[in-house]
């Protein structure tokens, strides 16, 4: 057990690493796909990730000194099929007609090493089966296509790295890999009833996405500021070292400017278009910050091309700018100009006032001040029609509809 233990750990610590470099890849692209993210399709996709890490590090590690490689003079492939059937015959203790000699048996490395080539691939098949709603023909091509790359992995030695293969390359390998990835396959059909189906996890995300998260419209900020990056580079270019100071200042006018221009002419930011958003007036009497998604919702809701009014943007930017400028000029006198503390102070109250605001939109789904004073907030364009074309599944058994809030 202890010569698998130290590959998995490997992956595992590994995979961490990886993960934190493709989270935030991953999701913009179900926000810009999908319209919200669903922690189900995340640990779907993160495992198995996880999984086909796990498999190569245990057909490669652990990795011997090159150095005593190059001595080695044992074969490098085993071209007989079926040829543990007789190792297993001739070296184990195991007889078929004696029970008790099964338990034993699975101690030896005869039977071990063929029953792992087994489960290897056993959970390729299975996600394969369950969330990538593969066929049995494709799935045993795939699982045919993972195991020749372990095997040839193996006999380039690690593509050079070694001056010899370190491990065996066994056609019988090749065979019991993809038997585990077909019984995967199968099993699957029956065995996970239990878990939601691929349809269940995308009309989830229909009705996730109707609401309008902070995170979604942060990843809209930043595919924004993105788009204004270049020119924020050419004005600091030309603002040179010595008035790099006013940098920040600059930025931020050149995002109101872009959120503007953007608004009149397309009516939505890059940004907003990207994760399915666009802004609409707060209906008299309003305060909640969720869209209504009762029956009547899809019909109320506005095409996507309605430009919003000139003048609420105008209100709403500025504030938004006036507030991100006021804190710079601010933290710029408090570390620059010696006072009685009055700046930090200001400074600090501008602060407190953001985040309690920023609290009560959170926790209490009110809107924030500066949605409220403009009279405009962020909707979502995502149609659940839209969202089902995007899927595979739109036939499915529940309808098309499935029961959700159109």
């Amino acid at each position: 057990m202890n010569d698998y233990s130290y590959p998995i750990s490997t992956a595992a610590l590994h995979f961490a690493l990886i993960a934190l470099l493709f989270t935030i890849p991953f999701v913009f692209v179900q926000y810009i796909r999908y319209g919200s993210v669903s922690k189900w399709r995340a640990v779907v996709l993160f495992s198995f990730c996880y999984y086909l890490l796990a498999a190569f590090y245990l057909v490669i590690l652990p990795l011997p000194d090159p150095a005593q490689t190059s001595g080695w003079v044992s074969p490098t492939m085993q071209l007989m099929p079926f040829r543990f059937v007789s190792d297993i015959a001739a070296e184990s203790t195991l007889v078929i007609s004696d029970y008790h000699s099964y338990l034993p048996a699975l101690t030896q490395s005869v039977i071990v090493e063929p029953l792992f080539n087994i489960l290897l691939t056993v959970p390729f098949g299975v996600y394969l089966q369950y969330y990538f709603r593969r066929s049995f023909l494709v799935t045993l091509l795939l699982t045919v296509a993972l195991t020749l790359f372990f095997e040839l992995t193996q006999l380039s030695g690690l593509y050079g790295i070694y001056p010899r293969p370190y491990r065996l390359f066994d056609v019988d390998d090749l065979l019991l890999n993809t038997l585990g990835g077909v019984l995967g396959w199968l099993a699957a059909r029956r065995a996970l009833v239990f878990l939601p189906t691929r349809e269940q996890i995308d009309r989830k995300n229909v009705e996730k996405s109707a609401k309008v998260g902070y995170i979604r419209r942060l990843f809209a900020l930043l595919i924004d500021y993105l788009v204004v990056l270049l020119p924020t580079m050419l004005v600091g270019i030309a603002l040179g070292e010595e008035n790099v100071g006013l940098l920040p200042f600059a930025t931020t006018s050149l995002l109101m400017l872009y959120f503007l221009v953007a608004h009149a002419i397309f009516g939505r930011t890059v940004g907003k278009a990207l994760v399915h958003l666009r802004m609409e007036r707060i209906k008299t009497g309003e305060k909640d910050a969720v869209p209504t998604t009762g029956p009547t919702a899809r019909a109320e809701r506005p095409a996507k091309t309605m430009r919003p009014p000139f003048l609420p943007l105008l209100v709403r930017y500025g504030i938004l700018c006036a507030a991100v400028l006021m804190l710079q000029l601010l933290n710029h006198l408090v570390v620059t100009v010696e006072a009685n503390g009055i700046y930090a102070l200001a400074h600090m109250a501008i602060l407190l006032f953001v985040v309690l605001d920023l609290v009560r939109g959170l926790f209490f789904g009110k809107l924030l001040a500066y949605e409220l004073v403009s009279g405009l907030r962020n909707v979502n364009t995502k149609m659940p029609a839209d969202r089902l074309s995007d899927s595979q599944e739109v036939g499915s058994a529940d309808g098309p509809a499935g029961g959700l809030s159109r």
